[in-house]
C-alpha cells in the first residue's frame, strides 16, 4: 500500500469542504503569524543584547552603570570586570566569554532566527495564496448557487 498524495482540484470541492479547508487555513495562518512575531521579538532581544555589550569597554572599569534585569528595570552597579560578561544561551545556561564572543554569539543567533524568519514567511506566503484560493471558489460557487 503507497501513501501517495493525490491532488483535488479545488473546484470540485463542496462549499462544506472549502468551509473547513477555509478555517484549517486561518487556524494556520493565525500560528504562523504568532511564530513569525515571536521570532521576531527574539532577534530584538539578541540586537539589544548586543547593543548592551558597548557599555564593556575599559573605560568604565570601576564606574557605575545601570544594568538591565529586563526591557524596563534597571539596577545600578558598579562595573569591575570588563573583560568577560555573562550569556543566557537558553534552558538557564550560562556561559561566561568576552564581549567580542558574545557580540559573535549574538550575530549567529541573529542570523539564524533570520534564517527562520525568512522561511516562515514563505510558508505564510503560500498559505495566503492558498487561502485567497479558497475563498475565490467559495465566493463563485455562492455565486453560482444563489443564481
Amino acid at each position: 500500500m503507497t501513501d501517495e498524495k493525490k491532488a483535488i482540484p479545488i473546484g470540485s470541492l463542496s462549499v462544506d469542504d472549502l468551509q473547513s479547508i477555509k478555517q484549517r487555513v486561518e487556524a494556520e495562518i493565525e500560528q504562523l503569524s504568532t511564530s513569525l512575531d515571536t521570532l521576531g521579538v527574539a532577534v530584538e532581544k539578541f540586537l539589544d543584547s548586543k547593543e548592551a555589550l558597548a557599555a564593556f569597554v575599559p573605560q568604565n572599569k570601576n564606574k557605575q552603570v545601570l544594568i538591565p534585569l529586563t526591557t524596563s528595570l534597571y539596577v545600578p552597579a558598579i562595573m569591575s570586570d570588563v573583560d568577560t560578561v555573562t550569556v543566557n544561551v537558553g534552558a538557564n545556561y550560562f556561559i561566561r566569554q568576552s564581549p567580542r564572543a558574545a557580540e559573535k554569539y549574538f550575530d549567529r543567533r541573529v542570523t539564524t532566527i533570520n534564517g527562520q524568519r525568512d522561511q516562515l514567511k514563505k510558508v505564510l506566503q503560500n498559505k495566503y495564496m492558498l487561502y485567497n484560493a479558497v475563498l475565490e471558489t467559495l465566493k463563485s460557487k455562492s455565486a453560482a448557487s444563489s443564481s
